[in-house]
């Protein structure tokens, strides 16, 4: 019934006489009725159309809509659970200190490790860095080891320091 208003709107004429009332028909003018049934027709079924094309954008903006909060939902908690595995990781995190001798030269290295023995964050003397290269170790055991062999086989000392209570 709304595109009859629709339509009745568009012609500027009561929805009465696109229904046929009203209508004074001469019998000399069918084809003209037939013309305007035809006219009618035809915008009937482009408004058909346009309604059909309107609800499905609407229903794929809802579709859009839905899915994008459901992916920033997700992204969320996602983040929250890396955010709290990363603060836990940062709770035990260990700290292990290298003071090593080599020469009558003192070298102090550190390095922080989560649980797995991972080493997180490391740091210290330059020198250190350029010959043993504890950067290339990603497990403090491995690291702690290398440092007490390169000293120890260069005629120096290293003291490991466990820096946890």
């Amino acid at each position: 019934m709304m595109m009859l208003d629709r339509m009745a709107e568009l012609f500027e004429v009561p929805v009465s006489v696109l229904l046929g009332g009203g209508l004074e028909v001469e019998e000399e003018q069918p084809s003209e009725l037939n013309e305007i049934a035809q006219q009618l027709a035809v915008l009937n079924d482009q408004l058909v159309q346009q309604a059909v094309r309107r609800r499905k954008v609407i229903r794929y903006a809802f579709v859009g809509v839905f899915a994008a909060i459901f992916v920033l939902i997700g992204a969320v908690i996602g983040l929250r659970v890396y955010t709290e595995s990363q603060l836990r990781d940062e709770a035990s995190l260990r700290t292990v200190r290298y003071e090593c001798t080599l020469d009558g030269e003192s070298y102090v290295y550190e390095a922080s490790y989560n649980s797995q023995y991972q080493i997180l964050y490391e740091g210290g003397d330059a020198w250190i860095s350029k010959h043993v290269q504890p950067e290339q170790y990603e497990d403090v055991n491995v690291l702690s080891a290398q440092m007490q062999d390169y000293f120890e086989e260069k005629g120096g000392t290293c003291t490991i320091i466990d820096e946890n209570p």
